[in-house]
């Protein structure tokens, strides 16, 4: 298993038993891998050996990994965000070379690299990001600047945009 960096527990007000017996059937057919945890307790992580492993992470991405909504309330506290788009691992599109764009001001660095650590333990993967301010962007885009053109021209999700792209 693959190192979560932060985990969250959701509470899915299911019952106990029939809850407990889906995680051990996904234990059993190799989807699920436990480890121990502090205490008496256990912890699952999605085994990146399952044969399929693949296809059920494809699968769950296009289902969308994160909530749009609590992405763009969460972004707004790093600074005052003008832009922000997801793309790449969010559209399923690992190809492209950006899987978020931030334009921002007065960004607190450590709430940025928090946010970008929560969005990768939620995606489970590394995630390429790039963050500038508004007049290094303003600047760059006048200038018909390539890597940004091509990251607002591309496919995204916008989670703030202030700036009326």
């Amino acid at each position: 298993c693959r190192p979560i960096a932060k985990l969250k527990v959701f509470f899915i007000r299911q019952n106990y038993n029939t809850t407990a017996s889906f995680v051990e059937d996904l234990e059993k057919v190799g989807v699920l891998k436990r480890t121990k945890g502090t205490g008496s307790g256990s912890f699952y992580a999605v085994d990146t050996h399952f044969q399929n492993y693949g296809a059920l992470r494809d699968l769950a991405l296009q289902i969308f990994p994160i909530s749009t909504t609590q992405a763009g309330e969460q972004i707004k506290k790093i600074g005052r965000i003008r832009l922000a788009l997801l793309s790449g691992v969010f559209l399923n599109r690992e190809s492209t070379t950006i899987d978020l764009f931030i334009v921002a001001d007065d960004v607190d660095e450590g709430k940025l690299k928090d946010f970008v650590a929560e969005l990768e333990a939620q995606v489970g993967k590394e995630l390429n990001y790039t963050s500038m301010d508004t007049a290094e962007f303003t600047y760059r885009y006048n200038i018909y600047d390539r890597f940004v053109r091509n990251i607002i021209k591309r496919p995204n999700i916008k989670l703030v945009d202030s700036l009326s792209l």
